[in-house]
């Protein structure tokens, strides 16, 4: 994508907005547990926002399905945490994200945004000149839009039907071996290349010339 300047400020301020809500919700969860032992839950904190945007103006800025979509990925970062303990394994704690390193946000509904022949509208950011690489044919259900190296990209994410091939008639059955490289069914076979053998030679002599390094 190709922001202009305006669009580009949005954007980046968007980033860090989002970035403010995920840190929040993050400390939230560990001061609810270490003072009346509570797991707050997905749907818990999703429940403050309302209440948020009245006491910071600055989220109003921002689509609301994309607030949302940060609260999803706190609950994601605790349950891969969760995950990880019943595993035995050494669980990392869900950290906080530092200035610049809140790098995507998601639309989560179709309706807020728009894909065309050149551009990308998004809820509350505006219209962005954009090179699509590839049409989209399905039903198109998140686009999440990454900085990556001061660059804009938009990835979507589409549902579509399975394709089923054509029928036919034409299967065969492969057999891998050491002997033969491969058998088919059908009674043809594919000769063991034997690579290592004809190249032996060569690699022995390459080791002695490195042993002698």
């Amino acid at each position: 994508m190709y922001p202009d300047r305006a669009q580009k400020h949005t954007l980046e301020a968007t980033l860090e907005t989002c970035r403010r809500v995920y840190n929040s919700m993050i400390n939230d969860r560990k001061f609810q547990y270490d003072t009346v032992q509570v797991s707050v839950g997905y749907f818990a904190q999703k429940a403050y926002l309302p209440a948020w945007k009245k006491a910071h103006p600055e989220l109003k800025l921002v689509y609301s399905q994309v607030l949302q979509d940060v609260v999803h990925r706190v609950e994601l970062a605790f349950k891969a945490f969760f995950d990880r303990v019943k595993k035995g394994e050494t669980p990392g704690f869900p950290r906080l994200k530092g200035a610049g390193q809140y790098d995507s946000i998601t639309f989560t509904q179709n309706d807020s945004f728009k894909v065309g022949d050149s551009t990308i509208r998004l809820a509350k950011i505006g219209q962005i000149k954009a090179k699509i690489h590839r049409k989209p044919w399905g039903e198109l259900k998140t686009c999440t839009v990454l900085r990556i190296n001061n660059k804009w990209f938009a990835c979507l994410c589409q549902e579509i039907e399975a394709e089923h091939l054509p029928p036919s008639e034409e299967a065969i059955g492969i057999d891998v071996g050491l002997k033969t490289f491969a058998a088919f069914s059908n009674g043809e076979f594919i000769e063991n290349p034997r690579f290592f053998r004809k190249e032996e030679k060569a690699l022995a002599k390459a080791q002695r010339k490195l042993a002698k390094q």
